[in-house]
């Protein structure tokens, strides 16, 4: 059996004592603090303690505590208020922590599509017992079943699970004081077994009664001054107290293989039990502890002489530090020889700054073993006035790190450290782990802009976030601001208050974000998304290009349709297109083709970008673009169907046309016989087509009667009579193509209403708009007669933009009109633009994520700034403490 695959740590979250995430315990480490409380009479007593034990000379005051325990973001994670209060505060503080684990890292659980595991514990749920049930009204008022389900400890990892959308495996473990690295090893195992791609591990406790000091006993494991001080002569126990955290797992080649940031590699594992080796049921054993150890390294297949730091267990009690000492000696010189150096490997215990956090202790070990990596310091063990005289050191391969300093590499190879974590009972684990493989700089294209989203549950926490994000922009090094814009793109779950920005780089960002007049907000109003698509006429030679080299999925669609179209007409359109030859582009052969490939290509990237039209309409040929996207016909059916038209479409009579800006009615009477109304594009804009002679007589009529006129030349007709034999030949093209209904609404342009299922089915009624005239104006009207609504322009250029924009039902209506202008050297801008409005309004916008393919990486970046309130059953204080 070969060594298992190398798991990469890629996100973390903790909250520890004096440190509210792992930036502040990595300052509290790094900085060699006693992070440990010392309460005030005061504060004991609120907590019930009674005189005669405040007074007690070998009273303990020092006691490890957790900021805000008794808090949380009930909104953010969709509680009310009583669920979140009768729920054992263990399950939501690692909920918290789950959710801040996964954004550390960059990963929205809501959008990623492979499975994430969980595996957690926590310490025995005692508020259920001397808080909610101390309770009996309120007991009575939710049930027994929901006290149940808030507080049995086999629903951390499930609701967790449930609230986060985790998919993987979802498991709670009981090891005692090594279940989060035991969490940890199951992860690994997890992982590498196929149930999951990620898993979260990691560990909570919450000592009860809460705020309260402790009696050393004679014997016992509880330090009598307070202080934890592993490894030292004057050590004298522990001290528990409150912590949580979790790590976020992944293998090595696949975090790289996504640019995830790898901050350290798991190596290897192993877990056992001690049995009966001991004295004791609670007691440790030298050999099980070392048998664990032995398995692990062999596992990873390492020479413990690469390793240079071991995060111990550490409890600083007399008899279990020397024994673990002993333990780790003994599997070292198992597995690397007798001839093993002396104190080349720094050892040291975080429960030197934080005390022991029970079921959180050794995930505590290894999130600091983990910012030690990756930083290249080994932190202090702190409280070691003179090390122990009860182990051997000289002989020992191990020396306490009693100073912080550098981490240096030897001999080219990786840092490399291992942690123990050990419970009552004999459950042990032991990690082996690497330094992360240096980062390749990433290999992506320059955008001019980014784009930052940020979203909260409201518009206090949107706005503490925003100042949040300025000052992280305000100190990121330059060089990352492309990975934090996307980080904050695609690793947050979207809420319902939205804000958003463009920025150039860091700074602009900071800037921006501190000018409310450059935050991009929703105006409040509901919209459905409509798509309209643009008639024929010859693209500009610009339109879309800058798309096509920028977009790979717009790219593969366009190319796609082009290698199709080549052989059915004859024609390179891709090389044509490039070339921008505008009388080339403005050959029916070549502009039908084209406008259909630009329009069709586009509307199903915005449907696979996560963009949901709710109704779709076009004018004239549009219509056609319309309903194949609307699933009227397949990709290669509407192809040849194109294709068809424009070959009949180019021996077509030559288009001689008029816009008139006036009312139909107007018009009609004052143009002569011949010439026929071939669009109503707006309630004053009228389009009219005939012989030439007969256009020029309308246009001199309509100028005489104040109506203002301008002559349309064209190369070709684009529908009316003039069509009529194309309109005759195309349904037989059609028929065998077998169109059917289609799968999203469509508006027609001729008739003003939807579709009918019979009428797409129909070729005779699509190769009626060849013919008949377009009332846009009916359709528009239809769309935007249903309420508010977002028009999409599918196309090249703002034509329908323009039209819509003469109607008074658009304001009326509140709605509002996006286009893609097709300007060269703005289009990445003007897509960013047309998505970020839609994401605001609430559309689940997936674009960015699609992005990480070239070259983004995802970073650090601020999480989500929980808007925490106290949610505590109260009892009432007894007086005897």
């Amino acid at each position: 059996m070969g060594r298992p695959d190398p798991i990469a740590i890629i996100g973390m979250a903790g909250r520890f004592p004096a440190a509210n995430d792992i930036h502040e315990f990595r300052d509290n480490v790094f900085a060699g603090r006693d992070c440990l409380t010392t309460l005030s009479a005061d504060e004991l007593r609120a907590h019930g303690v009674d005189r005669e034990r405040l007074d007690a000379p070998d009273y303990v005051r020092r006691r490890p505590l957790l900021d805000e325990a008794d808090s949380f973001d009930a909104g953010y994670f969709g509680l009310t208020r009583r669920e979140a209060q009768i729920r054992d505060p263990q399950h939501r503080l690692f909920l918290e922590t789950a959710h801040a684990a996964l954004e550390h890292a960059g990963y929205d659980p809501a959008t990623y599509d492979c499975s994430i595991g969980l595996y957690a514990g926590a310490n025995v749920n005692r508020y259920r017992y001397d808080h909610v049930e101390r309770r009996p009204d309120l007991v009575d008022m939710v049930g027994d079943a929901a006290v149940d389900l808030g507080n049995f400890p086999d629903y951390l990892a499930t609701f967790t699970a449930y609230k986060l959308g985790l998919r993987g495996p979802s498991m709670t473990v009981l090891t005692a004081c090594s279940t989060s690295l035991v969490c940890v090893h199951e992860a690994c195992k997890s992982i590498r077994a196929g149930d999951c791609e990620m898993a979260i591990a990691g560990g909570v406790d919450v000592e009860f009664p809460v705020g309260r000091g402790y009696f050393p006993i004679p014997g016992g494991i509880l330090a009598r001054d307070g202080v934890c001080r592993p490894f030292a002569e004057s050590a004298s126990g522990t001290n528990f107290g409150n912590g949580v955290g979790a790590v976020l797992l992944k293998p090595l080649a696949v975090a790289i293989a996504d640019r995830d940031t790898v901050y350290a590699v798991i190596r290897g594992s192993g877990i056992n039990n001690d049995g009966d080796r001991k004295v004791g049921f609670a007691a440790p054993s030298i050999a099980g502890q070392s048998e664990c150890i032995q398995r692990a390294l062999r596992t990873a297949e390492v020479d413990p002489r690469t390793i240079s730091y071991v995060e111990a267990h550490g409890t600083a009690t007399p008899v279990g530090d020397p024994i673990e000492i002993a333990g780790l000696a003994d599997a070292f010189r198992a597995v690397g020889g007798d001839d093993l150096p002396h104190q080349y490997c720094a050892i040291g215990s975080v429960k030197s700054n934080i005390g022991h956090l029970g079921q959180a202790a050794g995930v505590a070990g290894l999130i600091k073993t983990v910012l030690a990596l990756h930083h290249r310091r080994i932190p202090a063990s702190i409280n070691v006035d003179a090390v122990t005289t009860r182990v051997d050191w000289a002989r020992s391969p191990f020396v306490v790190a009693t100073e912080t300093g550098p981490w240096p590499a030897e001999d080219g190879r990786p840092r490399r450290a291992a942690v123990s974590s050990f419970g009552f009972g004999g459950t042990n684990a032991h990690l082996v782990l690497e330094e992360a493989p240096p980062a390749q700089a990433p290999a992506r294209a320059r955008r001019s802009t980014e784009v930052i989203l940020w979203s909260a549950v409201d518009e206090a926490v949107l706005d503490r976030q925003r100042d949040r994000l300025a000052a992280y922009f305000e100190s990121l090094a330059e060089g990352d601001f492309p990975d934090a814009a996307h980080s904050l793109r695609v690793g947050r779950t979207a809420k319902p208050v939205r804000a958003a920005m463009l920025a150039a780089d860091a700074g602009d960002a900071a800037a921006g974000l501190r000018n409310r007049a450059r935050v991009l907000r929703p105006d409040g109003v509901g919209r459905r998304v409509a798509f309209a698509f643009p008639g024929p006429g010859a693209p500009r030679p610009a339109a879309f290009r800058d798309l096509y080299a920028s977009e790979p999925s717009f790219r593969a669609g366009a190319d796609a349709a082009f290698d199709v179209l080549e052989p059915l007409l004859d024609i390179d359109l891709r090389a044509l297109w490039a070339k921008g030859d505008a009388a080339a582009l403005a050959e029916p052969v070549v502009a039908l083709p084209l406008l259909y490939v630009l329009e069709y290509t586009l509307a199903n990237c915005l449907i696979h970008w996560g963009v949901a039209p709710g109704v779709l309409f076009g004018h004239g040929f549009g219509e056609f673009v319309a309903g194949a996207v609307a699933g009227v016909l397949d990709f290669e059916p509407g192809l040849r169907a194109v294709a068809a038209l424009a070959r009949l479409t180019q021996d077509a009579p030559r288009g001689e046309g008029l816009m008139a800006a006036a009312r139909p009615e107007a018009v009609l009477a004052a143009v002569p016989d011949g010439v026929t109304v071939t669009a109503v594009n707006a309630p004053r804009q009228v389009e009219l087509s005939g012989p030439a002679d007969a256009v020029a007589e309308a246009a001199d009529r309509l100028t005489a009667n104040h109506v203002p006129t301008r002559r349309l030349h064209r190369a070709h007709a684009v529908r009316g009579p003039a069509m009529a034999g194309v309109a005759r030949r195309w349904p037989a093209v059609l028929a065998g193509l077998e169109p059917r209904p289609p799968r999203l609404p469509v508006v027609s342009g001729t008739s003003g209403s939807e579709i009918t299922a019979e009428q797409a089915g129909s070729a005779e009624f699509w190769a009626s708009l060849l013919v008949d005239p377009v009332d846009f104006d009916a359709a528009a009207a239809e769309v935007l007669g249903a309420g508010p609504a977002t028009v999409v322009e599918v196309g090249p250029d703002r034509t329908l933009g323009v039209l819509l924009g003469h109607r008074g039902d658009l304001r009326r209506r509140r709605s509002r009109v996006l286009h893609f202008t097709g300007t060269g050297g703005g289009e990445q801008t003007d897509l960013d633009g047309v998505l970020v409005r839609l994401w605001l309004d609430g559309e689940p916008v997936r674009y960015w994520r699609h992005l990480g393919r070239r070259g983004y990486r995802r970073i650090a970046a601020p999480g989500y700034p929980y808007d925490r309130r106290r949610f505590w059953v109260d009892v009432p204080i007894d007086p005897d403490g």
